[in-house]
């Protein structure tokens, strides 16, 4: 009897050990790269723009990153914002600068491996760099930067408006989003998740006391929702998706920062920061911002380190920092090491690490024959290669894969607590439990029928779905134990299996003859 109590409770923790091994669902990479799916120039939005010129009515898109293999309805959603100085890609001087930059491309399939539906966002752009005073490059470049938050602002509207009226046709859950933005893109987030009063936008510091005006005329481009202010008709503000609420659940930056420290209250969005100590056009603290390629000052910001101390002491960052002060994974313990006790901030120190260390972009040969091709000068395409050098001297697809481990290693944990997909130390669903690696599904390639079955002990395969590879449902069978032989009543094709399980879920492709 008693040998017979041991066994059964060694098998028991065995089996606990092993689903504990398991892989989370919006936490981990959970499905292969090819089968995230990426759909562009999706419209969002239309509105006025002014990059040179008169200000013209533009439309704004997006590309989505879809987990086909996750075929929830409710899928939580990330909007990741580009860098890029808020002027086109090239034209800033540099060699990024919009939605389809090599590592904009690598964050969101590698988020969408992870389950969440991404989409990526192009924003206004346009300000004037050279200007001749500071002051009239900070209206300038604040004026860009308060366009970028309506235009999150709207985005997000988009997709709640989806839900409702496109019936739900991104599979979303509408309460459960994130903003990410990386470089530029992070300090769209950072002003979007702060800017909670209109009057926020008109402290002294962006206040024009030569012209004896706020330097953001919001009565002319509406609200930081992006919408008309009572009693000017002639606003340029678009109303977008008017009826549906701006807000998102939390954001996450990957550099960047705030355009001002004092808009920061408790009762904001909870916050995570990825930031390079050296970072020269995004302040680690609080310092100047100089101009890319010309070192003219702007304007005086915060960085992940300012933003992420009063975050914490606020408490805004409660609901993920209470658990994942305690994290031991690589991620979290060499974080400790470099970031002074600021729970959810993760520091890159090193001058080569300084500026996007997670960017990479053709080699010089490649590029320089697209932008001439593009209708660049040769002396253009020199300088452009050179600021990309100068500011990334170490750059290569390898070494910056690295570093996008690094940032969503460290940053999605968080992320999965604060949308309550996750609690850090189990899972809160059953459904975030991959057994796939435990399954075996044979004949493969199979004909008439497949066997399925499974190792985990204590685990009953409990529902089984045939699906086509859009995930429509095919038929569906319930049973229990760890072995199912399935009939394949369907034409020749390649199919999805997709299994629930007492505790866990799997997906297995299937070729039937």
């Amino acid at each position: 009897m008693k040998k017979s109590l041991l066994l059964s409770l060694v098998i028991g923790l065995m089996a606990w050990g092993t689903l504990q091994a398991q892989k989370s669902l919006y936490v981990d990479s959970m499905y292969p790269r090819s089968s995230v799916t990426r759909t562009q120039k999706i419209t969002y939005q239309k509105n006025i723009s002014v990059l040179t010129g008169a200000p013209k009515l533009d439309s704004f898109q997006f590309d989505l990153y879809t987990p086909t293999l996750n075929t929830s309805s409710s899928r939580p959603l990330v909007i990741f914002l580009h860098t890029g100085s808020f002027l086109p890609r090239y034209i800033n001087q540099t060699t990024t600068g919009a939605r389809d930059d090599s590592a904009s491309v690598e964050f969101c399939t590698q988020m969408a491996q992870r389950g969440y539906v991404v989409a990526a966002v192009s924003y206004r752009l346009g300000w004037n760099p050279a200007l001749g005073t500071e002051d009239a490059r900070k209206s300038s470049i604040i004026n860009a930067a308060y366009k970028s938050v309506q235009d999150v602002a709207a985005a997000v509207r988009f997709f709640k408006s989806s839900v409702k009226n496109n019936s739900n046709m991104y599979g979303i859950d509408s309460t459960k989003i994130a903003i990410g933005g990386q470089g530029t893109g992070a300090y769209a987030m950072y002003a979007y998740s702060a800017l909670q009063a209109q009057d926020d936008i008109k402290i002294a510091k962006f206040y024009d006391f030569t012209l004896n005006k706020a330097m953001v005329n919001d009565s002319l481009w509406g609200d930081r929702f992006g919408y008309t202010i009572p009693g000017y008709p002639g606003t340029l503000a678009q109303e977008n998706h008017k009826g549906y609420t701006s807000n998102a659940a939390l954001g996450f930056a990957i550099g960047g920062c705030m355009g001002d420290s004092s808009w920061l209250k408790a009762s904001q969005m909870p916050l995570i920061s990825t930031h390079s100590v050296k970072d020269p056009f995004g302040p680690y603290k609080t310092d100047i911002v100089y101009v890319p390629g010309t070192n003219n000052p702007v304007v005086e910001v915060s960085g992940g380190y300012t933003v992420m101390q009063i975050e914490n002491r606020v408490g805004n960052n409660n609901c993920y920092a209470t658990v994942s002060k305690n994290f031991q994974d690589a991620y979290s313990v060499k974080s400790r090491t470099m970031n002074e006790g600021i729970e959810g901030l993760y520091p890159f120190h090193g001058v080569a690490n300084g500026s996007g260390p997670w960017e990479w972009w053709d080699d010089s040969t490649i590029l320089n024959a697209k932008l001439l091709a593009g209708g660049l000068t040769q002396g253009q395409i020199t300088t452009l290669i050179n600021n990309g050098k100068k500011s990334n001297p170490l750059m290569s697809k390898a070494r910056a894969l690295k570093y996008i481990d690094t940032v969503l290693g460290y940053t999605m944990p968080r992320v999965a607590l604060c949308l309550g997909l996750w609690n850090g130390a189990s899972y809160l669903s059953t459904d975030a439990i991959d057994l796939t690696g435990y399954v075996t599904v044979s004949p493969n390639p199979a004909t008439t029928s497949v066997n399925i079955s499974h190792n985990v002990a204590g685990n009953a395969l409990t529902a089984v779905t045939l699906t086509d590879l859009n995930g429509r449902e095919i038929s569906t069978y319930s049973t229990s134990g760890n072995n199912f032989n399935m009939p394949l009543n369907v034409k020749p094709g390649i199919y999805l299996i997709q299994m629930g399980f007492e505790q866990g879920r799997a997906v297995k492709k299937i070729v039937v003859q």
